[in-house]
């Protein structure tokens, strides 16, 4: 049963019930809500609670200061926290090595409790929610007030922490109970398995390369200005006013105005021809200027775009950070329970405040992260196909198995489909090669429920319905049962809750995209890329690798020369086929029998070099390279 966990040196489930365990609070410094990645923060107090001996404990002083509590941890078979990638930044600032950490995350287990329901998972509101006793009012209302716990009397704090942990230690059995009962505990355990390596990433950070920054925000700001200054001459007027852009766009260059399905135009709720970024970009260019007009214009809001949400931030990283890029994997936000991202934000020259997405940095800028030590590169490493791989498999598709096993790119033959059709205005002029790109979105679309809004996506998604007849039916069978008992549980054991969901009159069942979309796109990044994430972080643990980010169905590491890579590929290609399918069926109970494959890519930079695909039959244990 525990083979994979053993293989991997991971505790097995049953530690949670059994071992011993600290349950931890840390009251910190305020800047940058407490985050141990700033510099200037310190632990003011730690307090624990230890089960072998029930005893509490405090301790006030920095985190040089903190040996009894480092004891008590390493004694320990896990910690329990709330939130607990904090707790684990601070230990790691310790001198805590968090690779033989295992944590219980009471956050994390409450997401997976509600599903994908929209309820508070602060502390005291999942308290509340059982019944239990609430936390203290007073200190809690002070730091809400920017009050620095630094300036807390110590009385009053450490009451406050010590409620903190005692609150911790109730919700954490609470949960063990319930989770036990609703045969949970699986998925609290990848997720909480996944945490101390989060932290070593968000840590680490990425490298920007920042003399090509530098080049390409030049580059990017000239050519905006140029741009800017064509098309003032174009159209002078008042760019704010919405009424002066109106009566440019359909009193001097005569665009018609966008309508509704009636034929009515499409104004502003007081009436107003609408003059917004997005109606403009929507309108219809059929004389010269209005042409001219629609490429000035949408030339400028894409130059803006790329300052605005990349370029200006990185500039400030590289000036602020010496390029290095700490973002931080948001956990517990997620209606499909995969991560999401924020970007650690950074202060301007001129007091602008400037952040980005770990997880949205555009496919043209990939090229701006690079290794930071001479002779390093950047591996990039992803599941192939993965979401439609995990669709066939809930399926059970035959069709679509086949397909897989046989190599069929699946984004190539809708891409055929498009371009044979010859109407859908973004596939005009590709090639295949080239089409595979904007096929993505619409192989995407029948997979979660979509119908299509053009003629070509409408039949599209009525041939891969017909020709994946193994999918389309259960996932409509997933939208009755939804329809008959508000909620789906999956089968790797999530449930999703949707209890408004109602048939309307023409037959199609309410929040179908939803319902279709969550259970694949969840078993897909939400369980395999974890699982995949803590295998290799286990596998590769004495090498000189840096796990530095993971972006949906993919991961970035930063390798050093050192590091034979024959057994490195093969160690990434395990880890992304064998050790899924034996951790699916050890630990989920769930058999997955679609081939899965992973490709990789090494370079200077992230995303280049050339491509290598290797995948693994469920049924044997060789890697075939491609």
């Amino acid at each position: 049963m525990q083979e994979i966990l053993q293989t991997l040196n991971l505790p097995p489930l049953t530690v949670y019930g059994q071992g011993k365990y600290v349950v931890l609070d840390f009251e910190t410094t305020a800047i940058e809500y407490g985050s141990p990645l700033n510099l200037s923060n310190k632990i003011i107090l730690a307090c624990w609670y230890t089960s072998w001996d029930d005893k509490w404990h405090s301790h006030w002083g920095e985190e040089y200061e903190l040996a009894d509590l480092l004891h008590d941890i390493e004694e320990a078979d896990f910690l329990v926290a709330q939130n607990a990638k904090f707790e684990l930044g601070w230990l790691n600032r310790c001198g805590l090595d968090l690779r033989d950490v295992t944590v219980w995350d009471t956050m994390l287990a409450e997401w997976v409790i509600l599903g994908n329901r929209k309820l508070p998972k602060d502390l005291n509101s999942m308290l509340l929610r059982r019944g239990l006793p609430g936390k203290e009012d007073v200190v809690g209302g002070m730091i809400k007030l920017g009050v620095d716990p630094e300036n807390i009397p110590r009385a009053l704090l450490e009451r406050y922490c010590l409620e903190d942990v005692r609150g911790t230690l109730d919700l954490f059995r609470c949960q063990i109970e319930e989770l036990t009962t609703r045969n949970q505990m699986h998925l609290v355990y990848s997720r909480c398995m996944l945490t101390p390596l989060l932290t070593l990433m968000e840590r680490e950070g990425v490298n920007l390369d920042k003399e090509a920054i530098e080049k390409e925000y030049n580059e990017v700001k000239q050519e905006r200005d140029r741009t800017k200054e064509e098309l003032e001459k174009f159209a002078t007027i008042n760019w704010q006013s919405k009424q002066q852009v109106a009566e440019f766009l359909y009193d001097n260059l005569k665009f018609k105005e966008l309508t509704d399905r009636k034929g009515a135009p499409l104004r502003t709720g007081t009436g107003r021809r609408s003059a917004t970024s997005g109606t403009i970009s929507s309108l219809r260019a059929t004389s010269a200027a209005q042409k001219k007009f629609l490429e000035l214009y949408l030339r400028l809001a894409k130059l803006n775009t790329r300052l605005s949400k990349t370029l200006e931030f990185f500039r400030e990283i590289c000036h602020k950070h010496n390029g290095v890029f700490h973002g931080a994997f948001n956990q517990g936000s997620t209606g499909t329970h995969r991560l999401s991202s924020s970007g650690r934000p950074v202060i301007g020259e001129d007091g602008s405040r400037y952040s980005a997405q770990l997880q949205n940095i555009p496919r043209e800028y990939k090229r701006f992260i690079k290794a930071r030590n001479e002779g390093w590169t950047v591996i990039e490493a992803d599941g192939a196909q993965l979401e439609f791989r995990v669709g066939a498999d809930m399926g059970r598709d035959a069709v679509a198995i086949e397909e897989i096993a046989n190599d069929v790119d699946i984004h190539t033959n809708t891409a055929k489909v498009f371009l044979e059709d010859g109407t859908q205005p973004e596939f005009k002029g590709l090639s295949l090669k080239e089409a595979r790109q904007p096929a993505k979105p619409q192989t995407f679309k029948p997979l979660y429920g979509g119908s299509g809004t053009t003629s070509a996506e409408r039949a599209y998604c009525e041939f891969f319905q017909k020709k994946y007849a193994g999918i389309y039916k259960t996932q409509y069978g997933w939208s009755l049962e939804v329809l008959k008992n508000k909620e789906l549980r999956t089968p790797y054991g999530m449930i999703f809750y949707w209890p408004d969901t109602t048939m309307m009159r023409n037959g199609k069942v309410t929040n179908t995209t939803a319902i279709f979309n969550y259970p694949v796109q969840g078993l897909a990044t939400a369980e395999i890329i974890p699982i995949v994430l803590v295998s290799l972080w286990k596998r590769l643990r004495d090498l000189d690798v840096k796990f530095v980010l993971t972006v949906h169905d993919s991961i970035v590491l930063e390798v050093g020369p050192g590091v034979d890579r024959r057994s490195l590929y093969n160690t990434i290609a395990r880890a992304f086929t064998r050790d899924v399918y034996d951790f699916l069926q050890q630990v989920y109970g769930y058999e997955f029998i679609t081939p899965l494959g992973c490709g990789v890519k090494e370079g200077e930079v992230w995303g280049s070099g050339k491509e290598y695909k290797a995948k693994m039959f469920p049924d044997n244990n060789r890697i075939i390279w491609q």
